[in-house]
């Protein structure tokens, strides 16, 4: 958006030195008419563009994660649910699920909100390191879309004081995802190492 908006301050400029220019030129009643004409099309060709930009602007802010494709959205969303993990951020995950979200864990025998997941994995577990693979996209229908990935990382279990390399096979992780209230694609549930699972 910044580069867009500085080349429209360019051409702005330059209008301005068009205009300067033809007054100084044009003292007749068609140069008149003419320099009428220039600044009527110049006034909408900006006013278009600063419309277009703020257009841009909205969209991004409204659905962060959004790609030029679903299948890049998804994959967006994952990998900051990976950034999110890292960090401990728990606003970051609150953007990329849907209100009422849930997280289950087959090897852990949990289901859960979001928020009394991740904590409870925070609380537990610092990951040093975590990175999701093979992202594929099954089936995408309505308002929904199914999407399994594999994962490996470092994990660093706080009680025992061990840390474990680990690495889930393919299509281990099941995620549906949700498009919300503003359109944006989000998850509504998150299976972790699922893999024996029918899925969807």
């Amino acid at each position: 958006m910044d580069v867009i908006r500085e080349y429209l301050f360019q051409i702005i400029l330059l209008l301005a030195s068009a205009v300067i220019a033809v007054i100084a030129s044009l003292q007749k009643e068609r140069g008149k008419k003419i320099l009428a004409w220039l600044l009527t099309i110049a006034l909408v060709g900006i006013s278009a563009v600063l419309a277009f930009t703020a257009a841009i602007d909205t969209n991004a802010s409204t659905c962060p994660y959004s790609g030029a494709t679903d299948e890049a959205t998804f994959k967006n969303i994952i990998r900051a649910e990976e950034k999110a993990v890292l960090e401990e951020d728990i606003a970051m995950l609150d953007q990329i699920y849907v209100p009422g979200a849930t997280v289950r864990n087959i090897h852990l025998g949990v289901t859960a909100p979001v928020s009394t997941y991740y904590q409870q994995i925070f609380t537990d577990t610092d990951f040093l390191e975590l990175q999701h693979y093979d992202i594929k996209v099954l089936k995408v229908e309505g308002p929904n879309a199914w999407v399994t990935s594999s994962d490996a990382g470092v994990m660093f279990l706080k009680n025992t004081g061990e840390q474990l390399d680990y690495l889930n096979p393919p299509d281990s992780n099941h995620y549906i995802f949700t498009r919300d209230t503003a359109g944006c694609w989000k998850i509504s549930h998150f299976s972790i190492q699922a893999q024996d699972e029918v899925f969807p």
